[in-house]
């Protein structure tokens, strides 16, 4: 049974309460009577120039005109006249059909001749009431509004149509519904994700189990393609272990691993410290632990509990520094009382003692440069006999490996007067050994011992040279070197396209698992992971899945007359498929024929004309790009930096540090002499068709506003200054320029936002009653009536709320919360409200960068996304 059919089921069956409003006096949205509806309702002003979808109407659009008599406060201003805006013409009646039955109907009649005749109909297409005929015509067809009036019906039956006669022609606006069900903000109804955009995302930390599987700790938010926030299991194989999924909180990034003789796994996201059961459900039996300030980074297992290091100076309010010890239920072992701020690594050497790496220069008062081996029992001691003299301004050990009786040190200083960063120590001593006589002309942060080798791995950049004297060195991003002799093996040499350290697990004793946030292992694409093959070479035959986190979309466009959506951001992968920075979806599905053609992929902004083509800003300029595959259109180019733009019919208008441009569509790409905008540059500017003018705003000067024909600025606009930086605008198209930041206060009024400025002047519209506690700030968009924002919850996830455009409190019916990450823009369509951001999920369902939200439930489209 469809929904519609449920739907006129649920309404035939209620009984009939119809009443009748009007005529009543009209001039903005805000005059809509009391006792209408029951919330907040649809409002179709025509100012878009298409008529809602689910409203059939017999009449024409009529566009602003001397004789065209729109609502008065559709341009923006109260003045007494409704020539700037649209209206519905017809002559002799105009009646409105509902798609989907609403429980309340109404429209505002603002001109004609005689006598005007209101009428409503129910489902059966019996009449409601009439209300008429009334005298209200004024004689004058000239665009006044003090004649205009809404009719409207309320009934809990359900409501067919609505009609209002008259003789000659008629000239309605305002056609208001409210459909049976509740206006809500949310995606329960829409299938699975069919796009998810993706980049390559971090490991930080993984373990070998002991059945050849692998657990992956890090900041990714899938592993495969399939939801696994921060920690996976992965089969021997280098497939997701789907048996194992932890969902029962939501962590953004796992530092550390550890899994104990039971099976019991220790995760810890740098503010918490949580244990899973072996198929990743949560062990409640393990209370969760708190650090502050900063966060915990390491862990190791001891015989009566864990030790825990970091940047910490409490945990679970209990002053502790740097180091803390807790049992194997999660409370703190009060007894144990060691302090080593700056801990970054801890290695267990024995049952009961630790090895504590870090930046610090003592331990609990005993000096130890960034190295020290600790007991673990009692109240916890430093073994006095253990120091291992590293020098340098600042020594810090970052990163340790055990392997029998030696430890493997990397970090950040001096093991001799020739040597740094890299050492072999005895664990029984701590002697340096001399013999082993590696170095490296950099920091390096990470350090494993596997089959015999040891493996050092630096950053990308800057370069890092690995030597031994008194052989030649070599430039390497991840180092093999003999555990014994210290000899580098020079045909090792994997190279990754990231900065950050890669780490390695043994495979298969063979082979090597590497992790990390790279796409590429020796050019070949591996997002995350990697199996490398004993001489550093990329196993082609195992392919691990890849890891990937959410990728930010900074700009989405919506062409409805195609049904696509174009997109651009930080992504390397859309539905597991490479493409970067710039994608489109047809009908919500990725056009995988569609792809710029452009050399360099570092997209920042474009502009979609349905028919014409796309313009891209890029690192190289503006490029032209086809509809059909995106490659480049010969005869259009510009070389300029781009740091907005906006386009108006003809043009496109570009802004930099120098000043604004004009760029037609029809030309080659030049500028246009006409346009002189020198010393005019905007971070974000917006056209405005009505005035043929353009806004801008820069962090330095606000707004500003130019004509857009000559670019000069335009005299008389002078914006209220907010007593805080503005964070974004948006224009309504009919006389208004809202805006959105932390402000409190514009000019001498006090505001919260959003606020609503005139386009003509600047001032502030008092119109517009002052929101509330800072409803949204960030991330504006505007849509028949609607101003839709971002607030940023106490949570820390986003907020999508909408508000009347008549200001007040925020549509209480309507909010959306994302999860892991922000809105950061917005497109519109008739039905939908196109969302991109970096978050992972839009109310309940698992969204990756784009979401479709129904701007009203019932206008779902199947198959969108």
């Amino acid at each position: 049974m469809s929904r519609l059919w449920l739907l006129l089921c649920l309404v035939l069956a209620q009984p009939s309460a119809a009443q009748i409003f009007g005529p009543l006096p009209y001039t903005k949205s805000a005059d809509t009577p009391a006792g209408f509806s029951d919330g907040p309702v649809n409002i179709e002003n025509f100012e878009d120039g298409v008529i809602a979808p689910d409203l059939i109407i017999r009449g024409s659009i009529v566009s602003p005109s001397n004789v065209t008599d729109s609502v008065d406060y559709d341009d923006g201003v109260l003045d007494g006249l409704g020539r700037a805006g649209r209206t519905l013409q017809n002559s002799g009646a105009i009646r409105v059909d509902f798609a989907v039955p609403p429980t309340a109907a109404g429209m505002v009649w603002t001109d004609g001749s005689g006598q005007v005749t209101f009428e409503a109909f129910g489902l059966q297409g019996q009449s409601l009431g009439v209300s008429g005929p009334h005298a209200l015509a004024d004689g004058n067809a000239t665009g006044g509004t003090a004649e205009d009036r809404f009719f409207g019906i309320r009934n809990s039956a359900g409501i067919r149509a609505i009609e209002v006669r008259a003789t000659g022609g008629i000239e309605i606006d305002h056609v208001q519904w409210q459909i049976v069900e509740t206006l809500a903000g949310n995606t329960s109804s829409f299938s699975l994700p069919n796009a998810s955009f993706l980049n390559g995302a971090a490991a930080s930390d993984f373990v070998r189990l002991s059945d050849g599987k692998y657990l992956i700790a890090g900041a990714f938010e899938r592993l495969g393609g399939i939801e696994r926030p921060a920690i996976a299991r992965l089969n021997a194989d280098g497939s997701l272990d789907t048996s194992f999924n932890q969902s029962s909180f939501d962590p953004s990034n796992f530092l550390k691993v550890l899994v104990d003789a039971l099976g019991r796994i220790y995760v810890t996201d740098s503010a918490r410290i949580l244990r899973l059961n072996p198929n990743g459900s949560r062990d409640t039996s393990f209370a969760q632990v708190n650090f502050s300030q900063t966060f915990a980074r390491t862990m190791a297992l001891v015989t009566d509990g864990l030790i825990v290091g970091g940047s910490f100076t409490s945990v679970s309010g209990l002053a502790r520094e740097g180091l803390a010890k807790l049992r194997f239920d999660g409370s703190i072992d009060t007894s144990f009382d060691l302090s080593a701020p700056g801990t970054l690594a801890l290695v267990a050497s024995a049952p009961d003692q630790v090895l504590v790496a870090g930046s610090f220069s003592n331990v609990s008062g005993i000096a130890r440069a960034g190295i020290a081996k600790i007991n673990t029992t009692g109240t916890g001691s430093v073994v006095l006999d253990w120091n291992v003299s590293l020098g340098g301004a600042s020594p810090s050990v970052q990163s340790l490996a055990l392997d029998g009786n030696a430890v493997y040190a990397s970090g950040s200083f001096l093991r001799s007067a020739t040597a740094s960063n890299l050492a072999k120590i005895s664990l029984a001593s701590g002697a340096i050994d001399s013999a082993w006589n590696v170095s490296a002309n950099g920091a390096v942060p990470l350090i494993r011992v596997l089959g015999g080798s040891v493996y050092a791995s630096a950053p990308e950049v800057p370069s890092v040279l690995f030597s031994n004297p008194p052989a030649a060195a070599v430039q390497r991003r991840v180092a093999k070197i003999n555990s014994t002799t210290g000899a580098l093996d020079a045909s090792f040499n994997p190279i990754f396209n990231s900065f950050t350290p890669v780490r390695l697990a043994d495979a298969d004793g063979v082979r090597l698992l590497a992790a990390g946030a790279f796409t590429t292992a020796n050019s070949l694409p591996r997002i995350g992971l990697a199996q490398l093959n004993a001489n550093g070479s990329t196993d082609t035959l195992i392919v691990p899945a890849s890891l990937t986190e959410t990728a930010t979309l900074t700009q989405v466009a919506f062409d409805e007359t195609n049904n696509r959506i174009y997109a651009i951001g930080d992504f390397a992968l859309v539905n597991n498929v490479a493409i970067a920075n710039f994608a489109r979806l047809s009908n919500g599905v990725l056009d995988t024929a569609w792809r710029p053609a452009v050399a360099t992929s570092r997209f920042s902004g474009f502009v979609v004309r349905p028919g014409s083509g796309v313009w891209v800003h890029h690192l190289g300029g503006v490029s032209q790009l086809s509809e059909v595959d995106g490659s480049i259109v010969p005869g259009w180019t510009n070389t300029s930096g781009v740091s907005s733009m906006t386009s108006s019919a003809q043009a496109l208008y570009i802004s930099n540090s120098t000043g604004t441009q004009r760029l037609s569509f029809a030309g080659n790409g030049s500028a246009d002499p006409a346009c002189n905008g020198a010393g005019r540059s905007f971070n974000e500017m917006q056209f405005d068709a009505t005035s043929n003018s353009i806004v801008g705003r820069s962090n330095a000067a606000g707004l500003q506003k130019i004509d857009a024909s000559t670019c000069a600025l335009i005299p008389g606009f002078s914006p209220a200054s907010a007593n805080t930086t503005l964070t974004g605008f948006v224009l309504d198209g009919k006389g208004g320029i809202w805006v959105a930041g932390n402000f409190t206060q514009i000019g001498t009024q006090t505001q919260s936002s959003p606020a609503r400025l005139l386009l003509a002047t600047g001032a502030l519209d008092t119109n517009v009653l002052p929101t509330s506690g800072n409803s949204f700030n960030f991330v504006l968009g505007y849509d028949r009536g609607f101003l839709y924002g971002r607030r940023v919850s106490s949570g820390g996830d986003t907020v999508i709320l909408r508000m009347p455009e008549t200001g007040g409190a925020t549509d209480v019916s309507w909010k959306v919360t994302s999860r892991q990450g922000f809105a950061e823009t917005l497109a519109f369509g008739s039905d939908r409200l196109v969302v991109g951001g970096d978050f992972s999920g839009i109310a309940a369902d698992s969204r990756s960068g784009i979401a479709a939200i129904p701007l009203h439930d019932r206008l779902l489209k199947s198959g969108f996304e």
